[in-house]
């Protein structure tokens, strides 16, 4: 549970293995890293009067393991359909998290943005996880019938 508000724009990019990262995501462009260091600036915190718990295990839906992956916004994005699908009252289903990153990865295993997977997410769709290959992160990877269905 989260209990102090997250502000973006206070956690330090950190510079590690000749990269800088902010929150695991290592910005390709000195504009992309301070566009995303602003970004929490811009949006409004929720008072914490306005806090509520929520209880996810309702839904049944099982931890990812991005592994050593930097992923974790293909992974994140992905949960938040499955979410979603079962909120709707449909039978769970498991999307690829991985067919979600290799949208937005650029063909290199260096992290993305959420809100590029989101839109990834509104621009192609969700792949069922059974038409995924396994160990693929990266657009070339998956077959047609992959991006057919979603």
């Amino acid at each position: 549970m989260i209990t102090t508000p997250l502000s973006i724009s206070r956690l330090p990019a950190v510079f590690h293995d000749g990269f800088y990262r902010v929150l695991g995501y290592i910005p390709s462009t000195p504009e992309k890293l301070a566009a995303f260091q602003n970004w929490g600036d811009a949006n409004h915190r929720l008072p914490e009067s306005e806090w509520r718990e929520i209880d996810l295990d309702i839904y049944g839906l099982p931890v990812k393991n991005q592994g050593t992956t930097s992923s974790c916004v293909g992974h994140g994005a992905t949960t938040g359909v499955e979410l979603c699908v079962r909120q709707s009252g449909r039978p769970y289903q498991r999307f690829s998290p991985y067919f979600t990153y290799s949208q937005v990865n650029g063909g290199v295993d260096q992290g993305a943005m959420i809100s590029d997977s989101l839109k990834a997410l509104m621009r192609t769709g969700a792949c069922p996880d059974e038409l995924a290959p396994r160990g693929a992160m990266y657009t070339r990877q998956f077959p047609q019938a992959c991006t057919a269905a979603a």
